[in-house]
């Protein structure tokens, strides 16, 4: 009998446990989901020009890796001409190989482009996907504490 009073208790004991976790859980579930929203709100404010922008400031950050290298460039979500305008304003003409849209249905769930050497051995994704990865990682707690007013739970903080 005691043995069963024992896992009856045991069970009680991993249920309330379990709740304040499965509350954090959710809560920041609800704040990731948020800021996504917030972001992708934001981002669709601005113009094709803005959004170019920053595109080209990622392809800058990365251009030293294509210093002697002929280059392959994939786009979704914007013209051939304005992303080849981009990309020529920061690599050469001359190292451009191609410039074209993305076809495969499964890799259009990206703006931007994807630069890749001739030899396959450097890749560049600058999309705004990969630009909110980076906003997320460096500033998620500033983003929270923006969205929600400084109302987060002390855990979070």
């Amino acid at each position: 009998r005691s043995e069963y009073e024992k896992k009856i208790n045991d069970y009680k004991i991993n249920k309330e446990a379990s709740i304040p976790l499965e509350q954090q859980r959710f809560l920041v579930d609800f704040e990731n989901n948020s800021i996504d929203l917030a972001i992708n709100q934001f981002l669709e404010k601005l113009s094709d020009n803005e959004n170019l922008e920053i595109i080209k400031k990622m392809i800058e950050k990365y251009a030293f890796a294509f210093n002697e290298k002929k280059v392959n460039v994939e786009f979704h979500g914007f013209s051939k001409d304005e992303i080849t305008k981009v990309v020529n304003s920061v690599l050469s003409t001359e190292k451009i190989l191609s410039v074209k849209e993305v076809e495969d249905k499964m890799s259009k769930d990206f703006r931007g482009c994807i630069i890749t050497s001739e030899d396959l051995k450097t890749k560049c994704r600058a999309t705004l996907e990969e630009k909110i990865a980076e906003i997320k990682e460096q500033y998620t707690e500033d983003l929270a504490l923006a969205l929600f007013g400084g109302r987060l739970p002390e855990w979070v903080k």
